[in-house]
């Protein structure tokens, strides 16, 4: 979808180079600020109420989802992420997180002791999200079974341009960051 991989990598090239001091919280959206066409954002699917739209900046989820986990993996402390409404396979089950705004961001406050540097690229189909800094944790995750599970009905909804999808079951899990010593 070349408009998606144009809004990745804008979103990209503005979060690359983002220095989070100590004591400091990051977010994301204050990071990116609006995604608009000023900017370059392009319109790209996205999820709203459990439809799939189209918004200026569509995909910017995937660098969020990126960053979410390199996050997850430092140890800092994660104060705001909210999950996609729906399992999106390529991401890692239990560690993903949307961005839209400006109300559903990603937030974490850098407690490692030592700043941040955060370096992110695009190669091929391949985004990767580094944190550069004094590791002070070697963390693991752990994922819990899936619980809650809901199996799913069928929904119609003749809106135009409604984007056919199958059915899948609803369900919850818990990832948990070990730090291992």
């Amino acid at each position: 979808n070349p408009p998606r991989t144009n809004n990745i990598k804008i979103a990209v090239g503005t979060l690359n180079g983002t220095l989070v001091r100590p004591g400091d919280q990051f977010s994301l959206n204050g990071v990116l600020g609006p995604r608009t066409p000023a900017k370059g954002y392009q319109q790209a699917p996205v999820i709203n109420a459990g439809r799939l739209e189209k918004e200026y900046g569509g995909g910017v989820s995937q660098v969020s989802t990126t960053t979410y986990n390199a996050a997850f993996f430092s140890g800092v402390r994660i104060e705001k992420h909210t999950p996609h409404s729906f399992y999106i396979s390529r991401y890692p089950e239990g560690r993903e997180a949307t961005v839209s705004w400006p109300d559903v961001d990603q937030q974490w406050t850098n407690d490692t002791g030592f700043g941040i540097l955060i370096k992110a690229y695009v190669s091929g189909n391949d985004i990767t999200v580094t944190f550069f800094g004094t590791r002070t944790w070697d963390i693991e995750a752990v994922k819990g079974p899936r619980r809650n599970v809901e199996q799913p009905g069928n929904s119609v909804d003749g809106r135009p341009g409604c984007w056919p999808q199958p059915p899948t079951a609803g369900y919850a899990v818990t990832v948990r960051g070990v730090v291992n010593t």
